[in-house]
């Protein structure tokens, strides 16, 4: 196979803002690696993508052997809390709600394709209609006006979040 170009367990990328220092997670774009060494700001550094690491946690969640995990990259620490940020794994261990670490097995994908964090989509709420028409017909009418739009709104939403998550075309 002539266009092969590597296993892509190991990936070369350039270190973010801040640099990398080995051992610890990063999101970047949409790859979370750990930092095989440390490198500065702008320079080449080798992420692994895949494999177990132990891996700074969100003290107060304990965690179960298979839980997913997620990043959250505002604190740059795992999370069992999917709303955080994005999928990166699953525990190998048990780790207590004060432990400090965790044992982690990175799934090797890009982070968060299909989960994480995502932007809200409230449900439609018939409750919201307070206007009452005298008549059948204008109660139609209104329900088609004040539905209409909103129904495009989150339909266009729902396909905004497909078109960004992949799972559907742009």
């Amino acid at each position: 196979m002539r266009n092969f170009k590597q296993p892509g367990k190991v990936l070369t990328l350039t270190a973010p803002t801040g640099g990398v220092t080995g051992g610890l997670g990063y999101l970047i774009g949409a790859f979370f690696v750990v930092a095989s060494g440390s490198a500065a700001e702008a320079a080449e550094f080798e992420g692994q993508t895949e494999g177990v690491f132990e891996l700074v946690k969100t003290t107060g969640q304990a965690w179960t052997v298979g839980q997913l995990m997620y990043w959250d990259d505002s604190t740059k620490k795992v999370s069992s809390v999917a709303t955080v940020g994005r999928l990166i794994g699953a525990a190998t261990a048990a780790a207590g709600s004060s432990d400090t670490t965790g044992d982690v097995r990175l799934n090797g994908a890009p982070s968060g394709v299909l989960e994480g964090a995502q932007a809200a989509i409230v449900d439609l709420d018939l409750t919201t209609l307070t206007d009452t028409p005298a008549s059948a017909d204008a109660l139609r009418d209104n329900l088609t006006a004040t539905w209409e739009g909103e129904i495009q709104t989150k339909v266009n939403a729902i396909l905004a979040v497909l078109r960004t998550t992949g799972i559907i075309a742009p």
